[in-house]
């Protein structure tokens, strides 16, 4: 079942918990796709996976669940992450070699199926920086070398955290793990778990709680032949005193029966992903020396941050403490490929678009001093400790006059109605007609009562009494005109690509950016740069040399996959701090564009620069 789906029920369903609703529309930006993937994809769910529940359609008032939501329809190996599950399975099950064919019997698809699988499975690791190698010899087949640690962490990665229903959870993980474990056991480690849950009084979401089970389900699955030999735990003394190590404790002991010089390493393990997962909601600073020097290491991260885009970070105190606390936290569960959720995370990078970017380097910066993998759910929470910062330190307000004929008390009017409706709007000043050419510099919009051209500046004639259409135009007008005013005719081509990949490759050569390639690529390697309704803003891992950004735009013929969603609109991003015109506007002005999804539609539809531009404006 795909991930996408879950998401889907959970939000028809918490909806429908408050007795409401839930619009297409809603669904559709939630997840991050169309109004019509998400017909098709409750058309899918009614037709092929729920069995005693079915989603209605309202046209109206939107989508409802109706029914237990207890009994669903099992997929034969339907999803590449179950066929990967279980190919993980059976590798790390023995040391002997296994050959492709072999594989494919087991699991009813083709040899040429696990050969492909095997390629993203190889992908996957590199992507989680883990110590893990497929490693294969003619004649002999393939098999798995590496660490138990980072095995354990493969195979968790390929199973969905998020779902509607513990009923449903249950169902997924009796198929998972129905080579090992019966319906029944599985039942009795939720039982203790909750049990062990309810004795420390502690409140977890479901997408940890999910998580932490499907470690557990692993750890007792392996315990018995694989137990985690004790070097691969890189911290020793974890307070045993502490709630996460006591917690680990009971629950480690309720699932297993290991002797006591098995257990340590379990218990510690179990320990850390309780602390990367922030389950005690506690300040854990880890013993490692590398955490000493966290304080001195964000700093100078920060400072190199800030100088690229421009920001005095190191004078936002709370953004340094807010980092430093955070990173002492996660820095051994990521030394130890320990994960933690991020439910925010498509929020995330779709809304704080910038500050997500920014996220980036400084964890690049991060990973590189520490020699850490810095996943993307990590990246989304220093998005959100940029984004505060962010919020502290500028003053990203649209510069907005306002011109009439005569200076009367209609101005005042409009004033106080514009500046009601748009709190990011800065009225710099109100002008008669013959004093137009005091309007300062910093102005990107004129607001005139009568028809009004001005070089270097939009305008746009209102009514004297601002109507709803007025309002509508100008909220549709407060980011504009970068796209227009950087993208000429030669920094624009349409292509008819098969992939992400060869589309990078023939926008850089034809735009003669080939020097700029390898960093786009390894941008695209921390976190894909889709942000939703078929659009990618793919750019370098840094800022350019470069005396001002620029833009250039690639439209495909057919949708690519990009990441976690399709893409044919690009903006291909080369941004300079040189540049006096701040990342975040070009940034705020392509997201603008994003949320009219009826204008990207119509952009996509076009056939040359001229009409792409006169659609634009």
């Amino acid at each position: 079942m795909k991930d996408r789906h879950a998401k889907l029920l959970q939000l028809i369903r918490f909806t429908n918990e408050r007795g409401e609703h839930i619009s297409g529309k809603i669904l559709s930006e939630q997840l991050g796709v169309s109004t019509r993937t998400v017909r098709n994809d409750i058309s899918y769910l009614n037709n092929h996976y729920l069995v005693d529940a079915h989603i209605y359609s309202n046209n109206r008032l939107g989508y409802r669940i109706e029914g237990k939501m207890q009994d669903f329809n099992s997929t034969v190996y339907f999803e590449f992450n179950q066929r990967a599950f279980f190919i993980i399975q059976l590798l790390i099950k023995s040391q002997e070699w296994k050959v492709n064919q072999d594989i494919a019997d087991q699991l009813f698809v083709s040899a040429q199926t696990i050969s492909s699988d095997l390629i993203k499975i190889s992908e996957s690791i590199g992507r989680q920086q883990l110590s893990l190698s497929l490693k294969t010899e003619a004649f002999c087949g393939i098999r798995f070398n590496g660490n138990e640690i980072d095995k354990r962490q493969l195979l968790a990665s390929f199973v969905k955290k998020e779902f509607s229903t513990r009923e449903e959870l249950v169902h997924e993980l009796s198929y998972l793990f129905s080579s090992y474990f019966t319906r029944e056991e599985i039942e009795s480690v939720i039982y203790n778990f909750d049990t062990v849950i309810a004795e420390f009084e502690v409140r977890m979401e479901t997408e940890k709680w999910s998580s932490l089970l499907v470690s557990l389900l692993i750890q007792k699955q392996r315990i018995p032949n694989f137990s985690i030999p004790s070097n691969e735990i890189q911290v020793r003394s974890i307070n045993k005193t502490s709630k996460e190590f006591v917690f680990a404790s009971k629950l480690i002991q309720k699932i297993s029966s290991p002797n006591e010089a098995e257990i340590l390493p379990e218990i510690e393990f179990l320990a850390l992903q309780l602390i990367g997962l922030n389950v005690f909601q506690t300040l854990y600073a880890s013993n490692l020396p590398m955490a000493q020097d966290m304080g001195f290491e964000v700093k100078e991260s920060l400072f190199t941050l800030g100088k690229r885009y421009g920001y005095d970070f190191l004078n936002d105190q709370k953004l340094v403490d807010g980092l430093e606390n955070h990173l002492k936290r996660v820095i051994c569960p990521l030394k130890h490929h320990i994960y933690t959720t991020n439910k925010y995370l498509t929020y995330i990078k779709s809304e704080y678009i910038q500050a997500y970017q920014m996220a980036i380097v400084f964890s690049k910066l991060i990973s590189q001093k520490f020699a850490v993998p810095m996943v993307e759910n990590e990246v989304g929470y220093i998005a959100l400790h940029i984004e505060a910062s962010l919020e502290r330190l500028n003053d990203l307000s649209t510069k907005v006059a306002l011109v009439s004929e005569y200076q009367d008390i209609t101005v005042t009017l409009r004033k106080q109605k514009i500046e009601k409706n748009f709190p990011n709007i800065q009225i710099m000043g109100t002008y008669a007609k013959t004093e137009i050419h005091e309007i300062p510099e910093n102005v990107s919009l004129v607001v005139s009562t009568f028809p009004l051209e001005m070089k270097f500046r939009h305008t746009m004639t209102v009514n004297t009494f601002l109507n709803a259409d007025d309002l509508m135009r100008i909220k549709q007008n407060i980011t504009f005109g970068i796209i227009q005013n950087r993208v000429d005719e030669h920094q624009f081509i349409y292509l008819n690509e098969s992939s992400k990949e060869s589309f990078l490759e023939q926008m850089v050569e034809h735009f003669n950016l080939q020097q700029y390639h390898k960093s786009i690529l390894d941008r695209e390697s921390l976190s894909s740069t889709d942000i939703g309704n078929d659009i990618a803003l793919p750019h370098p891992l840094f800022s350019s040399e470069e005396e001002q950004s620029s833009i250039y735009i690639g439209i495909n013929h057919a949708k690519l996959n990009w990441g976690e969603r399709t893409v044919r609109l690009v903006f291909l991003l080369i941004l300079s701090e040189k540049d006096e015109l701040r990342y975040e506007y070009i940034y705020r002005e392509i997201y603008q564009l994003m949320r009219n999804e009826f204008k990207i539609q119509q952009l996509m539809r076009t056939d040359s620069y001229d009409q792409f531009i006169d659609i634009l404006n």
